[in-house]
C-alpha cells in the first residue's frame, strides 16, 4: 500500500462519514444537489484505491463537506501523514522479514493519537 492509497482511503472515508451518505450513489446524489458533478464509477475508483483525486475536485467537495480537503492533504486527525510515510523505511521483525506497512502506520497512529490522549488529560 503506497502513501496516495492512504490518502485517497482516509480521504474517502472522510467524505462519508461527513456526507452521512449510507452508499456511494446517495452521496452523489447529495453532491449532485450541491453543484458537484461527479459519478458513481468515480467513488468507485476512490473507494478502491484505485484513482487519485486532483486537488480542484477535493476543493470542490471540501466546499461541500468542509475538513475533507484537510485529510486528503494532512491525514486524518490532523496527523502528518505524508510527512510520516514520506520518511517510511521497511520495518523488519526479529528474523529480518519485513513487518506488513498497514502495521507499522497503525503503530505510527496509535501511538500519535495515545500521546495526544495524555497531553488532553494533563
Amino acid at each position: 500500500v503506497g502513501l496516495d492509497a492512504v490518502r485517497v482511503g482516509e480521504w474517502f472515508k472522510a467524505v462519508m462519514v461527513a456526507s452521512c451518505a449510507p452508499s456511494m450513489p446517495k452521496l452523489n446524489a447529495l453532491l449532485a444537489l450541491k453543484g458537484v458533478d461527479c459519478t458513481v464509477d468515480r467513488w468507485k475508483g476512490y473507494s478502491a484505491l484505485r484513482r487519485l483525486p486532483d486537488n480542484a475536485f477535493t476543493r470542490k467537495i471540501d466546499k461541500v463537506l468542509p475538513g475533507t480537503a484537510t485529510v486528503f492533504k494532512d491525514g486524518p486527525a490532523g496527523l502528518p501523514l505524508g510527512a510520516l510515510l514520506d520518511v517510511y523505511t521497511p520495518a523488519t521483525d526479529k528474523n529480518g522479514k519485513e513487518v506488513p506497512f498497514l502495521f507499522v502506520v497503525v503503530d505510527i497512529f496509535v501511538g500519535f493519537r495515545r500521546v495526544n490522549s495524555v497531553k488532553s488529560d494533563l
